[in-house]
C-alpha cells in the first residue's frame, strides 16, 4: 500500500471510530436530562404531595443516571484518545519516511500537524462537535414546554451560531498568519542552533538573537492579535448565554404567573436550555484550536501528495556490472539555471574513479544524483541497466555506499553508526567493515570500543575519526558502488594512507568507488578521472591522459 493510500486509510479508519464514539456522546448527553427532570418532579410531584417514598425513589433514579452519564462520559474521553493516538502512530512514520524521501524542504511540520490533530481529537471540544445533534433534541423539548421558551432558546443557537460564523470570519487570515508566522521563527532557531559552534566561537550572540527574536516578535505580536479577538467572541459568548438564562427564567416566571406553567419548569427549562447553548458555546470558545486542527489536516492532505515513497517495487538482484549517467541534467529549482548539463559516462565494477574540478563545477552534486539522493530534471542514471529511480531504495540502499561531506552520526554505539542502524544485523559485520576499511584498530581505542555511544552530550569522535567511520559505514555489507564525497577533507596523512588502502582494497573486492576529491594525492590511486566545468565534463579518461593541463589545485592537507 502506498503512503498516500495508508493515510486516507487511515483517516476513513479514524472518521469510522469517531461514529461509533458519537453515538456514545448521545447516550450521554441524554443521562444529563436527569438533573432538569429531577428538579421538575420535586418542585411540581414531592413539594405538592410531601411524599417521602417519591423523593428517595427519583433521587435514587437520577444518581444511577448520573453515574451511567460519568462511566459513558469516561468512556467518550479514553475512546477519543486512542483514536487520536492510533491515528498518529499509524500515520508518523510513514510521514516521517515520506519526509525522507525529499531531496529538498523536508520538515519536521507534518509530525507537528499530525500531534495537533491527535490533541484536538483528545481534547474538550471535539466531544462538543457531537453534542450538535443532541442540541436540537433539547431544543425540541423546550418548544413542547411551551413555545416561547423554545423561541428564546432557539434566539439563542442562532446568535451564538452567528457569533462562531463571524469569529471564522474575524480570525481565518490571523490564525493562519500566526502558524507561518510561528514556523518562520521555529527555522531561524533551528538554523542559529546549528551554527552554534560559529556563535559561540566568535560571540555572536547578540546577532543571534536579534536575528531570531524579529521573527519571534513577528509571531507573538500575530499571536496577541489573535489571542485578543479570540477573548473577545469568547467572552461575547458567554454574555450572550448568560443573558439567555436571564430571559429563560424571566420568560418561565411571566408563564407561572399567567399559570401557563407549574414552577418547577422554571428551573428544569433553564438546565435543558443551558445543555442545548453547551455545544455551541464550547464551539466558539474552542475556535482557534479548531480551526488550527482543520489547517493542519488539509496542510497533510497536501503534503502527504509530495511525497514519493515507491511501494511493492520488485527487489532486484546485486548489481556487478556497471553505473551508468545518461545524458544527466539537474535543475535545483523551476526557471533556475542548471548544475548538471547533459552528463554521460559509465563506471563499471571494481573501478576506482575520481571526480575533480573547481568549485561550483557540480562535483557534489554529481556524486548526489549517482547515488539517488538527487534525481535527474532530465536523463537518468541506470545501475546494471535499471533506472535507478525503478530500484526499491531499501534495496538499493543495501548494494550501495555513501560518505556525504558533512558526515553525521545517529545517536547510538560505534558499532550501530557503521552498521547503519541495522541493529539486528549480527555484530559481526560492523568489525568485518571497520576491518576492511582499517579502523579496528582505532575504535578499539575508544572508551569502551564498539559500543562507545556516539551522542551531542557524550563522546564525539574527531573530525578524521568521524570520516573514518563514515568510510567503514559507506563499506559496510560489501556493496556494489560506493560514492565517497571529499573522502580525505579532515584526514591526516596516515588517515589519508587508511583511505588508499581502501580503495585498493575494495577494487580487488570488485567494488566500484567513485570519489570527489580536489587533492591530487589521490589521483595515484584511482583508474580513471572525470574533469567537471561548469556542469559539463571537460575531461574523462586515465590520470595519466587527462591531468596534463587539466591540473587542479591541490588543497593543503590538514590534521584530524
Amino acid at each position: 500500500m502506498s503512503l498516500p493510500d495508508i493515510y486516507v486509510a487511515e483517516k476513513r479508519a479514524a472518521w469510522k471510530a469517531m461514529i461509533g464514539v458519537a453515538g456514545l456522546s448521545m447516550l450521554s448527553s441524554f443521562c444529563l436530562l436527569a438533573m432538569p427532570l429531577y428538579l421538575f418532579q420535586v418542585y411540581d410531584r414531592v413539594l405538592a404531595s410531601r411524599s417521602l417514598e417519591t423523593l428517595v425513589a427519583i433521587t435514587i433514579i437520577a444518581c444511577v443516571v448520573l453515574i451511567a452519564f460519568s462511566f459513558l462520559d469516561t468512556l467518550r474521553q479514553i475512546l477519543l484518545a486512542r483514536i487520536g493516538v492510533r491515528f498518529e502512530a499509524r500515520v508518523s512514520g510513514a510521514f516521517f519516511a515520506g519526509e525522507l524521501t525529499l531531496a529538498r524542504n523536508t520538515s519536521a511540520s507534518s509530525l507537528h500537524q499530525l500531534s495537533e490533530i491527535r490533541k484536538l481529537i483528545a481534547s474538550s471540544v471535539f466531544p462538543s462537535l457531537f453534542d450538535l445533534p443532541v442540541m436540537l433534541v433539547f431544543l425540541l423539548l423546550v418548544f413542547l414546554i411551551h413555545p416561547l421558551l423554545g423561541g428564546i432558546v432557539l434566539i439563542g443557537i442562532v446568535l451564538l451560531l452567528g457569533l462562531a460564523i463571524f469569529g471564522e470570519f474575524l480570525t481565518r487570515d490571523r490564525v493562519k498568519t500566526t502558524d507561518e508566522a510561528a514556523l518562520i521563527a521555529r527555522k531561524t532557531l533551528e538554523s542559529h542552533l546549528r551554527q552554534h559552534e560559529t556563535i559561540r566561537a566568535l560571540g555572536l550572540y547578540p546577532q543571534s538573537v536579534i536575528h531570531w527574536g524579529r521573527d519571534q516578535a513577528k509571531h507573538l505580536s500575530s499571536l496577541l492579535q489573535l489571542l485578543a479577538r479570540m477573548s473577545a467572541l469568547s467572552s461575547t459568548s458567554k454574555l450572550v448565554r448568560q443573558l439567555l438564562q436571564i430571559a429563560i427564567i424571566g420568560g418561565g416566571a411571566l408563564l407561572v404567573l399567567s399559570d401557563h406553567v407549574t414552577p418547577g419548569i422554571i428551573f428544569a427549562t433553564s438546565i435543558i436550555a443551558g445543555r442545548a447553548l453547551a455545544p455551541v458555546e464550547a464551539i466558539v470558545g474552542g475556535w482557534r484550536q479548531l480551526k488550527q486542527a482543520s489547517l493542519a489536516l488539509k496542510k497533510l492532505d497536501d503534503r502527504v501528495a509530495t511525497f514519493n515513497l515507491p511501494d511493492r517495487q520488485t527487489p532486484l538482484p546485486r548489481p556487478n556490472h556497471s553505473l551508468t549517467a545518461d545524458r544527466v541534467v539537474y535543475m535545483p529549482g523551476p526557471g533556475r539555471p542548471p548544475i548538471l548539463k547533459g552528463i554521460t559516462g559509465t563506471i563499471f565494477a571494481g573501478q576506482n574513479v575520481a571526480i575533480i574540478g573547481p568549485s561550483g563545477a557540480g562535483k557534489s552534486t554529481f556524486a548526489r544524483v549517482l547515488i539517488g539522493f538527487l534525481e535527474p530534471t532530465s536523463g537518468q542514471v541506470l545501475l546494471d541497466g535499471q533506472d535507478l529511480r525503478a530500484w526499491d531504495p531499501v534495496t538499493r540502499g543495501i548494494h550501495m555506499g555513501y560518505l556525504p561531506q558533512q558526515v553525521g552520526f545517529f545517536e547510538g554505539t560505534v558499532r550501530e553508526n557503521i552498521a547503519r542502524m541495522r541493529i539486528d544485523d549480527p555484530p559481526e559485520l560492523a568489525i568485518e567493515a571497520a576491518r576492511f576499511v582499517g579502523i579496528h584498530d582505532m575504535i578499539m581505542r575508544f572508551p569502551e570500543g564498539y559500543d562507545t555511544v556516539i551522542s551531542d552530550n557524550g563522546f564525539q569522535p574527531s573530525g578524521g575519526q568521524k570520516q573514518l567511520l563514515g568510510l567503514a559505514r559507506a563499506y559496510y555489507g560489501g556493496p556494489a558502488f560506493v560514492v565517497l564525497d571529499e573522502p580525505n577533507a579532515s584526514l591526516d596523512t596516515e588517515g589519508e594512507q587508511v583511505l588508499f588502502g581502501t580503495l585498493k582494497s575494495a577494487a580487488a573486492a570488485g567494488i566500484a568507488s567513485i570519489v570527489v576529491t580536489q587533492r591530487l594525492s589521490l589521483l595515484n590511486h584511482v583508474d580513471k578521472v572525470l574533469v567537471l566545468k561548469g556542469g559539463q565534463v571537460d575531461a574523462y579518461g586515465t590520470p595519466a591522459d587527462v591531468l596534463p593541463g587539466k591540473l587542479v589545485r591541490p588543497v593543503p592537507n590538514k590534521a584530524s
